[in-house]
């Protein structure tokens, strides 16, 4: 089986679980997904081998590096706005692709989208490079550090 059918099973195990409980709420619908997932990873030698636990895990990483970009860049914006002064300095910046599918180059720039600060402009016509608008990007080399190992390595990680 591959990684999306046993996401699909641990979506159907969980909705199972709240059915059961006869409510359908987030926390139930959570508890269902990890008994779902425990399940499933319980199973894994039976029915075949996958990396659907360790994405997941993975996929909860990434969403926890991210939230924690998204909280660092949120209070970096509102310090510049707030404070007398101008911290920000802006610039285009290429960024050099690991990612090679649509999904993956879809998925780190709108993740740096929506981050405060970085907006994704462009994929160069070969695809190995991103440009990104900056806010903060005084030293390129570090802003071009911080994007691929907090973002797009997690996402390369989940994917892959």
């Amino acid at each position: 089986m591959s990684a999306t059918s046993y996401f699909l099973w641990n979506v159907l195990l969980a909705l199972v679980w709240a059915a059961a409980n006869g409510r359908v709420d987030s926390g139930t619908l959570l508890l269902g997904f990890v008994l779902g997932h425990l399940c499933l990873a319980l199973s894994e030698r039976a029915i075949g081998q996958t990396r659907y636990g360790l994405r997941v895990w993975r996929f909860l990483r990434l969403l926890s590096l991210f939230s924690r970009e998204l909280v660092v860049s949120t209070l970096q914006v509102a310090l510049d706005v707030l404070t007398p002064g101008v911290r920000a300095r802006p610039r285009i910046v290429g960024i050099p692709l690991d990612a090679e599918s649509d999904l993956e180059i879809f998925a780190f720039a709108n993740l740096l989208s929506v981050t405060p600060g970085s907006l994704a402009l462009d994929v160069s016509p070969d695809r190995k490079t991103l440009y990104v608008h900056a806010m903060f990007a005084a030293d390129r080399d570090a802003f071009v550090r911080r994007a691929k190992e907090r973002l797009e390595r997690p996402i390369l990680e989940v994917t892959r």
